[in-house]
């Protein structure tokens, strides 16, 4: 308290102030747009349609559990995402059908599992491969169970 005391007053000069703005820069001020909205009208438009495809995927997965990028390709998809399942279950299984052994079963599984990875749709072999093992999906679909 005693210090402010002994400030003179008198003797200050506008420097002393800082910078002093008028009225009219003050409300050019408020009037500018925040800093994230001058980023966004800087950035390209192939960003802006990144990020808001990227958003739009995000909540198709959320709301439905796929987005409709995976509806270009499906047939990648569904090999990918059901050959991991079926190699993943691979460790996993206890149960096995009556009229197969555990390690026959096992074997048959993880093979399903592999030709789905492997599936190319570019190469023909690869092709007949997945086909054969969606096939035998379908034949144990209700034995796929744990």
């Amino acid at each position: 308290m005693e210090g402010l005391l002994q400030v003179d007053l008198s003797q200050l000069t506008m420097d002393d102030l800082g910078p002093v703005s008028t009225v009219e820069e003050a409300e050019a001020r408020a009037r500018r747009p925040t800093a994230r909205m001058r980023r966004l009208a800087k950035a390209p438009w192939w960003a802006l349609e990144k990020r808001l495809a990227r958003r739009r995927s995000l909540r198709q997965r959320r709301e439905r559990g796929w987005t409709d990028s995976e509806l270009w390709n499906l047939d990648v998809h569904l090999c990918r995402h059901l050959g991991s399942m079926l190699a993943a279950q691979v460790e996993e299984i206890r149960n096995h059908p009556p009229e197969l052994e555990h390690d026959e079963w096992c074997a048959q599984v993880r093979r399903a599992g592999e030709l789905l990875l492997a599936y190319d749709p570019e190469d023909a072999e690869r092709v007949a491969e997945a086909r054969s093992a969606l096939r035998w999906v379908t034949y144990h679909l209700v034995d796929l169970w744990d």
